[in-house]
């Protein structure tokens, strides 16, 4: 064995292996819910700035931005479901 290792069976070397690694899987699940929170507000932000851009009536503005946000809602949805049938593939 090299210098510093300890004289570890494979079994338990096998658990602490599985159990750092649901350990890390778990925290990086909740980084990625805490990311997911800020999608809808910066969703209805690029919408609104994109129809208040584009339009000047008020009544426009709202509308447009309406159908941008579940635009944008829709196409995060779709690459979503994408990469998670990516990764449950490998």
């Amino acid at each position: 064995m090299g210098m510093g290792m300890k004289n570890i069976s494979p079994r338990k070397s096998l658990l602490r292996h599985l159990h750092e690694s649901v350990s890390r899987r778990h925290l990086l699940e909740q980084h990625a819910m805490g990311m997911n929170i800020y999608l809808l507000p910066l969703a209805a932000a690029i919408a609104l700035v994109y129809g208040a851009t584009r339009y000047e009536d008020a009544e426009r503005i709202w509308r447009k931005s309406v159908r941008t946000f579940i635009t944008i809602i829709v196409f995060m949805a779709v690459v979503l479901a994408i990469l998670a049938f990516f990764s449950l593939w490998q």
